[in-house]
């Protein structure tokens, strides 16, 4: 689905719910805007996919940079078709995700932090 539709989607839903509720209900309904749950969704398979990420950060020679030491890989290309892919996708959303979420071993602990770090 195109960015355009996306945010076409999200403002339709945003836009219904807001008309129906006022401003303190629309606060305390917990409705999420597309962008957030698509956020959640690719940190949560990015954290699925940990062990292959640390086995990379760790294969890698060199200084220990800032990036290094909070677990981050290098970027993929991302030009053209590249950055439509969804292996780009969860390399980055790996890089966005906090120290504490990356060392996480426990999955419902995990999911926990992710949503809480996605919707906040």
């Amino acid at each position: 689905m195109p960015v355009q539709e996306f945010a076409r989607l999200d403002g339709a839903v945003n836009l219904s719910v807001i008309t129906n509720a006022t401003p303190e209900e629309f606060t305390l309904s917990g409705v999420y805007c597309i962008d957030q749950i698509t956020e959640k969704i690719i940190l949560s398979a990015s954290w699925k996919n940990r062990f292959q990420y640390r086995s990379q950060k760790n294969d890698m020679s060199g200084p220990k940079t800032r990036a290094r030491s909070k677990g981050n890989i290098p970027q993929p290309k991302q030009t053209g078709l590249h950055g439509k892919m969804i292996s780009t996708a969860l390399v980055s959303g790996w890089n966005r995700l906090p120290l504490a979420i990356k060392d996480e071993e426990d999955a419902q602990k995990a999911k926990q932090l992710i949503k809480k770090f996605a919707f906040s």
